[in-house]
């Protein structure tokens, strides 16, 4: 039995398949790939899958192991059924009661640095802006915001902003940056009063984040990304940091403490900003 890339969604898995010295080209045996890709017998594969499921104990009560690493990593492809799915870790860990196992996490996922960042959000807020108490540390954030650094390759050239037009004349670049200090309403990300510079991947994104009405003329500013910038992507988190390209001390913190805070990030700033209750900067028109 042979395993490949389409298998799984993480770069990591994707890379080390094709490069694994193990590997050879040829027909997966799972998720039945028509190209023609490097394949790997899944056993290779046992040292990196180890501390993941380290991470589980099993539980008559508990879910099965290919659907609890699922929900928690979004390891395997669409492509791969569920039964392939726990077909799969079977070979991989060479144990045939895999192919049924049911588990429960070893320990629950923590909530103190989602409880930090709530007393952080809300003293900003509410209490103290400018001399916070609960301000959370540089290094920490920094530490957790690195998992989710978004590789070069991967950077957009082009991003988006867009305004409602006065009239039927475009706004001059000039007047397309970040809204004035006194029109700075309070965003997803930012405070009333402080204005952010509030970008879109597309401009079709750009145009329904002003929310015009039909009659209305919207312009739009195309901004060339600088080779300077770095990107943070807190779309699907889970789907970006690969558990088994970590140790067993940094898996384990990442499960129990960073993951739920950055699950949480990423809600909190999808959340879209009604304009009939605390509008965001994109209601600068």
């Amino acid at each position: 039995m042979l395993c490949c890339p389409d298998c799984f969604t993480h770069l990591f898995l994707k890379d080390f398949i094709e490069n694994s010295p193990a590997s050879k080209r040829g027909k997966c045996s799972y998720c039945s790939s028509k190209n023609t890709l490097q394949v790997i017998a899944p056993p290779n594969l046992s040292d990196l899958f180890q501390p993941v499921f380290d991470l589980y104990i099993e539980s008559a009560g508990g879910t099965t192991l290919n659907e609890q690493l699922q929900a928690d990593w979004q390891l395997f492809s669409k492509a791969l059924p569920l039964r392939k799915q726990q077909k799969l870790l079977s070979d991989i860990s060479l144990d045939d009661s895999f192919e049924h196992l049911k588990v429960i996490p070893l320990s629950s996922p923590g909530t103190a640095f989602i409880d930090m960042w709530n007393d952080f959000k809300n003293e900003l807020l509410h209490e103290n802006r400018f001399f916070p108490k609960n301000a959370i540390k540089t290094d920490n954030f920094k530490e957790l915001l690195a998992y989710l650094t978004m590789n070069k390759e991967d950077y957009p050239t082009s991003l988006y902003r867009a305004r409602v037009s006065r009239g039927s004349s475009a706004y001059d670049i000039t007047e397309m940056g970040k809204p004035p200090k006194d029109k700075a309403t309070a965003g997803r990300a930012n405070p009333q009063g402080i204005p952010y510079f509030y970008l879109a991947s597309d401009h079709k994104t750009a145009i329904a984040e002003t929310r015009p009405y039909k009659s209305e003329n919207v312009c739009v500013g195309r901004y060339k990304v600088s080779k300077k910038a770095r990107f943070i992507d807190l779309r699907e988190p889970k789907k970006i940091i690969c558990p088994v390209s970590l140790d067993e001390d940094n898996l384990q913190r990442l499960y129990k403490e960073h993951m739920p805070f950055l699950e949480h990030l990423s809600y909190t700033l999808s959340i879209p900003v009604s304009p009939t209750a605390t509008p965001g900067p994109t209601h600068h028109r």
